[in-house]
């Protein structure tokens, strides 16, 4: 019987030991549900593109702002050449026909109030968005989740607090702010979003 107990628990020690490195996924599929991480994203839509009419001695350049969450200045091969861990030609053309900007500033270690930041030109603590937006569902797994080893203070906001959280719907950016498309369209610019926004 003692081998048979002690069997088991090597079994279960080593299923924790596999499943423990995922153990994020797993809470979030636990909270959030299986079938809404099934089929995260929606349906292709075609894009209709209208042929633009440059008016005469019209010498505007064209804007393509291209921004990926969590890519580092080392990630592409525009900077590193042969080191970097992918090549990345596609993005390395446009970076030589374009123009490049060599020394920036990412004003918030997470994706949404760094963007709002770009699309701003402020700092997002400057008009209150200073997190990124998460619903409740979401921010349900923070109450299992641990505060991270070596972590130097508290989160400000309590995402475990998730009844004093506010509705999902109002933790968007003021709509007040002015983005660099709205400065473009003012500027006679056509613009266009694809993809993430969560602002």
């Amino acid at each position: 019987m003692k081998k048979i107990l002690l069997s088991m628990l090597l079994i279960l020690l080593l299923l924790v030991a596999a499943v423990w490195p995922h153990r994020g996924e797993w809470l979030l599929r636990a909270v959030i549900g299986l079938d809404n991480l099934r089929h995260p994203v929606a349906e292709n839509q075609p894009v209709h593109w209208r042929q633009g009419e440059a008016a005469p001695g019209d010498q505007r350049p064209n804007v393509i702002l291209i921004v990926a969450d969590d890519l580092g200045f080392n990630d592409i091969s525009f900077h590193r050449g042969e080191q970097a861990t992918l090549p990345t030609p596609a993005i390395d053309a446009l970076a030589r026909q374009g123009v490049s900007f060599s020394s920036a500033y990412a004003g918030n270690a997470v994706c949404a109030p760094s963007r709002a930041m770009l699309m701003t030109g402020r700092y997002s603590t400057r008009f209150g968005f200073e997190f990124t937006p998460a619903p409740r569902s979401f921010a349900k797994m923070f109450r299992i989740l641990p505060q991270p080893p070596g972590a130097l203070h508290s989160p400000e906001v309590d995402m475990a607090a998730v009844d004093r959280l506010p509705p999902f719907q109002s933790m968007g950016m003021p709509g007040e702010e002015i983005t660099l498309a709205e400065q473009l369209q003012a500027a006679g610019y056509h613009t266009l979003h694809i993809g993430k926004w969560h602002l």
